[in-house]
């Protein structure tokens, strides 16, 4: 029922998080957002071979069905 946006952003390399999220509130202060708007934080991490993981993961999972089915 309330509107809602949805910013992502990428670090540039070598930049901490807690660098970004500074600034990020120093620019709210400058634009003067009012505190009933809300900002939050939400990291998605993307973990290289994260695939390969999955799937042996979900080979094993069949494995486990087959010894119990049997």
């Amino acid at each position: 029922m309330f509107p809602s946006v949805t910013l992502s952003f990428n670090l540039a390399p070598g930049v901490a998080l807690g660098d970004a999220v500074e600034q990020i509130d120093k620019v709210r202060r400058e634009l003067n957002v009012p505190f009933t708007v809300q900002v939050l934080f939400r990291a998605r991490h993307r973990s290289p071979g994260s695939l390969a993981t999955m799937l042996v993961l979900i080979a094993r999972n069949d494995l486990a069905v087959y010894i119990v089915m049997g």
